[in-house]
């Protein structure tokens, strides 16, 4: 990883949801990603030249992630499969507060994943929360509903976010001439 000031280690943490992720939201593949020290409580960092990622899982091995390179997006794995192409209303609620978002169902190497842009309202929602449910509508059934351990995502996403002025360009092998992007709120 060059251009990156922060130290990498490999952690012996599965990358396929990574790598399934950024198969989905950049082009071209993914390098090998690395994972970042650092104090994350439930959460990992990892990246590489074109990406970054920050990460969690519930207890049934379903992930949410946030992933950026040129855009930053946010992520599920539920273990009902959604049908690619299809928008489902998801309301994510943290802490009392709440809202409603579309997320698209976008295709990945290991199965389908639930997509939405990276929004200030949902860095607000989760900010100094120890967990984030999200219920997903079906067009059968109830609602798929899924809870996120929030401890250590602050810093996890503060470092994620932060990296995307080192990210490379996916047509460059020059460093993005990006401005970093500030999150609105301190997420400690």
């Amino acid at each position: 990883m060059t251009n990156v000031p922060y130290p990498a280690r490999v952690l012996g943490f599965s990358g396929l949801i990574a790598a399934a992720a950024l198969a989905v939201l950049l082009d071209p593949a993914p390098a090998t990603a690395q994972n970042l020290a650092g104090d994350f409580d439930d959460w990992i960092v990892m990246a590489d030249g074109a990406m970054s990622l920050a990460l969690t899982t519930d207890d049934n091995n379903r992930a949410l992630g946030i992933v950026c390179g040129p855009d930053c997006f946010v992520y599920v794995e539920d273990e009902k499969p959604c049908v690619e192409g299809h928008i489902y209303s998801a309301r994510l609620e943290a802490g009392g507060d709440n809202y409603s978002t579309p997320m698209e169902c976008k295709p990945s190497e290991s199965g389908p994943l639930l997509v939405m842009p990276l929004e200030d309202r949902l860095l607000r929602l989760i900010d100094k929360e120890e967990t984030l449910g999200i219920a997903i509508e079906r067009d059968e059934g109830p609602p798929g509903l899924v809870h996120f351990p929030l401890a250590g995502s602050g810093p996890a996403i503060d470092l994620a976010l932060a990296m995307r002025p080192y990210l490379l360009p996916a047509d460059t092998k020059e460093p993005a001439q990006v401005e970093a992007f500030d999150p609105p709120l301190p997420l400690q």
